[in-house]
């Protein structure tokens, strides 16, 4: 029995890292922010959101997106934008209990990477989910900025979270709007929700949970069965 389990927990190591390997374009960063500060017009958000509130989440993207940004025929070494159209690619927030998220049926989501004089990670959402009947979200911004520029090296889609130690100016990290649909006078409403990111981390792929889970479960198993004799 010894010997099944030392083969049960080698293929199950094997197995986890063939799934990460063919798994590797689709990464998913999670990430928390505090609230600094909300403007709600006409109060869409029915007082929900407030500041000191968490906002959770993640963001989606493959990591074999090519670099759009083209300058004088050629690809630019300082400015990397990357777009995603097409589902799971996006974001999705949650704050008060209201989900702010791209819209899956119509993808429109670019990551920005800046390594300039001043260096920029940028997240823009502008084709998103309506948050209910008649508001839509109209853009959802995550940004971190370091004016000295040495948080990047290059202008490469990192697969990877950015370290939030790097980057040292931050003006604002997060912003949420949302307005009425369509925006008439005098009925128009909308909201300004801004946040501080706080942390961030790589969220292990499905298949990967589900081989670590099974694995477990399996060793558990062996663990728990009484030898024979006793």
């Amino acid at each position: 029995m010894e010997t099944k389990g030392k083969i049960l927990v080698v293929v199950f190591v094997v197995l986890a890292l063939c799934a990460a390997n063919t798994c590797a374009k689709l990464v998913q960063i999670g990430l928390t922010a505090d609230v600094t500060s909300v403007t709600d017009f006409g109060g869409l958000l029915g007082g929900r959101i407030n500041v000191g509130d968490t906002i959770t989440g993640h963001y989606t993207f493959d990591s074999d997106t090519p670099d759009t940004d083209w300058n004088g025929g050629s690809a630019s070494d300082m400015v990397g934008r990357y777009w995603h159209r097409t589902p799971p690619y996006g974001i999705s927030l949650n704050a008060g209990g209201f989900v702010f998220q791209t819209d899956p049926d119509n993808v429109n989501f670019l990551i920005e990477i800046v390594n300039d004089y001043r260096d920029n990670y940028g997240l823009i959402s502008d084709r998103n989910a309506p948050l209910y009947d008649n508001v839509i979200v109209n853009c959802i911004w995550v940004q971190l900025d370091d004016y000295p520029g040495t948080a990047l090296l290059s202008d490469a889609l990192p697969a990877t979270p950015p370290v939030l130690e790097d980057w040292l100016d931050n003006p604002f990290e997060l912003m949420i709007t949302g307005v009425t649909w369509p925006p008439r006078a005098p009925d128009a409403r909308g909201f300004m929700i801004y946040g501080n990111v706080r942390s961030v981390w790589l969220v292990p792929e499905p298949a990967t949970i589900l081989l670590l889970g099974l694995g477990g479960l399996a060793l558990l198993r062996k663990c728990r069965k009484p030898d024979a004799g006793h």
